[in-house]
């Protein structure tokens, strides 16, 4: 939109009793508003244009008063002066639109950055509170692993040793079971023999006894 800065000069009279001459030289200066320079980076200000009527050669005899403004002139002047106000009214109220529909989008990005922060910061609690347990469990089990992992070792350790000395044991009992059959079959036939003298003996001292009673026989016969 075309705005009419406030410095725009109209070489134009505006009471009627001030003498007008024929032929006016106009000058003006048309400017984008700030606000809508503003709104377009790549064109500023608008090339000056200037619309000049020259003034033409007169002697002080051809000077003539000059006739008071017609009804049509002067309505073309209010005519401006309405538009170049309602423009200037038009540019505030969409500036304080602007700036209203500005803060309101601020405050809706504000209450939205808020929101965003609070489900972020209740989701970095709940994940802080579960890695904080989770570490607490991670150490505790760590722990008791290498306390599992020193207890099976000296369990290993003592597995090793005890199944050496079972190897030896084994091997031992073998050779004592050997012996021992050895010793259970010397030990028969000493049974046997021992058992085989006695009865020998047994015999012999019958025999004894008898040739002692056949000796005392002979001997009481003897004496009669």
């Amino acid at each position: 939109m075309l705005s009419i800065s406030p410095s725009v000069s109209l070489s134009l009279s505006r009471s009627r009793s001030r003498p007008l001459l024929r032929h006016h030289k106009l000058i003006f200066f048309l400017y984008f508003s700030r606000q809508h320079r503003a709104s377009l980076k790549p064109l500023e200000l608008l090339p000056t244009t200037i619309y000049t009527f020259p003034l033409p050669r007169f002697s002080p005899k051809s000077i003539k008063p000059t006739p008071a403004p017609t009804r049509m002139f002067v309505s073309t002047v209010k005519r401006l002066r309405v538009l170049k106000s309602s423009e200037l009214s038009v540019l505030s109220l969409g500036s304080s639109k602007q700036g209203k529909l500005s803060r309101e989008a601020l405050h809706y990005k504000l209450h939205s950055e808020k929101v965003r922060y609070d489900d972020i910061s209740r989701i970095h609690d709940e994940i802080m509170t579960a890695f904080i347990d989770s570490n607490q469990r991670l150490h505790s089990l760590r722990e008791e692993a290498s306390y599992v992992k020193e207890l099976l070792l000296q369990i290993e350790n003592q597995l090793s040793s005890c199944e050496a000395k079972t190897k030896e044991l084994e091997t031992r009992v073998g050779e004592v079971s050997r012996d021992m059959l050895e010793s259970e079959k010397s030990l028969q036939t000493a049974s046997q023999e021992a058992e085989e003298a006695t009865k020998l003996c047994h015999q012999r001292e019958q025999k004894r006894n008898a040739a002692k009673a056949t000796l005392e026989m002979a001997r009481i016969k003897f004496r009669q």
